[in-house]
């Protein structure tokens, strides 16, 4: 799912049973090369189901390697995929 620098709200399958969240992204900053996606602050704005990540209200996507696309699709409804790896970090309030 392309970011492409933009607020935007993402939806967000938190790889539990019955859990998703949308969220915004709130900060932003580039991979370590220029083929690495960017790394990502995202504050929950909903969610819905249960489990061990219902209590998410921050989510970071870090230490990305790959991902970036340097051609936009040609048509609309087309889509490109290129794999990445990233470590995601989910965070909550006391």
């Amino acid at each position: 799912m392309p970011f492409r620098n933009r607020a935007t709200l993402v939806l967000l399958l938190l790889w539990t049973p019955l859990v998703s969240a949308s969220a915004k992204v709130v900060a932003s900053a580039p991979g370590a090369t220029a083929n690495d996606i960017a790394w990502l602050k995202l504050d929950v704005v909903s969610r819905r189901g249960s489990g061990v990540l219902s209590n998410v209200t921050t989510v970071q996507r870090i230490n990305t390697v790959g991902g970036k696309l340097d051609d936009a699709c040609d048509r609309p409804g087309d889509s490109h995929s290129m794999p990445y790896t990233a470590d995601y970090v989910f965070l909550r309030k006391d």
